[in-house]
């Protein structure tokens, strides 16, 4: 790709590729002075304005600072952080420190990622170790697992996910409020309860294995009403 051709996609780019080189694995645009190990992939939609790169494939985004060793870069914004590997979609990264997971849009501005998904939202701060992040805005806390679909976390400790199950086939667990999710299903619990092993048939579950998530369903029911999260009748 032309210093042209970038520059209609990455218009701050100044007009004059003076200061910049193509790095030799992949043809992207980096400017003088940024360290790249020989090792690093730089495919031709990544811009490298700062940062200092130990590994890692970038096949796209722009980068103004942090620290890389190890991952694979598809787009978004960096600004900072020590990165030691995952898969990055999209969003905006201004600190913090990322072990392995999956990140696809949002804002990072601190705290330490070890695994899980995050699709969009905020993260002030925290530990992720898993769990699945499709929205909210996160101040702090301690995150071992679970699926959080919207809200505002200004703190806390969620161990054990609230609660979410590794089945033999598929996870399950509770999602927030009355709802239950395995997979792509989100559901209420009451419909769980009356449908689980219609469900489990449909998607190719064995008579045995539709006995086991009824027992994992019943188990989310009763951890749910034990915390007040669902009817107890």
């Amino acid at each position: 790709m032309t210093w042209e051709e970038i520059r209609r996609l990455q218009p701050w780019l100044p007009e004059s590729s003076d200061g910049w080189h193509q790095h030799e694995r992949g043809g992207g645009w980096v400017r003088d002075g940024v360290y790249v190990a020989p090792r690093v992939r730089v495919m031709e939609c990544a811009v490298f304005h700062g940062g200092v790169f130990h590994d890692g494939e970038f096949h796209g985004g722009v980068f103004y600072g942090g620290e890389f060793y190890d991952g694979e870069f598809h787009g978004g914004v960096f600004h900072g952080g020590v990165f030691h590997g995952g898969v990055f979609h999209g969003g905006v990264f201004y600190g913090g420190e990322f072990y392995g997971g999956e990140f696809y849009d949002g804002e990072f501005r601190g705290g330490v990622f070890r695994g899980g998904e995050f699709r969009d939202g905020v993260f002030h701060g925290g530990v992720v170790r898993d769990g699945v992040f499709r929205g909210g805005v996160f101040r702090g806390g301690v995150f071992y697992g679970g699926v959080f679909h919207d809200g505002e976390f200004h703190g806390g400790v969620f161990h054990t996910t609230p609660l979410l199950i590794y089945g033999s086939r598929y996870w399950i667990g509770w999602s927030g409020k009355d709802l239950v999710s395995s997979g792509c299903i989100t559901k209420p619990l009451e419909w769980w309860l009356e449908n689980v092993e219609r469900c489990a048939e449909e998607n190719g579950y064995s008579t045995e294995e539709q006995a086991e998530y009824r027992e994992h369903i019943e188990h989310i029911a009763r951890w749910m009403r034990r915390y007040g999260v669902a009817a107890t009748n």
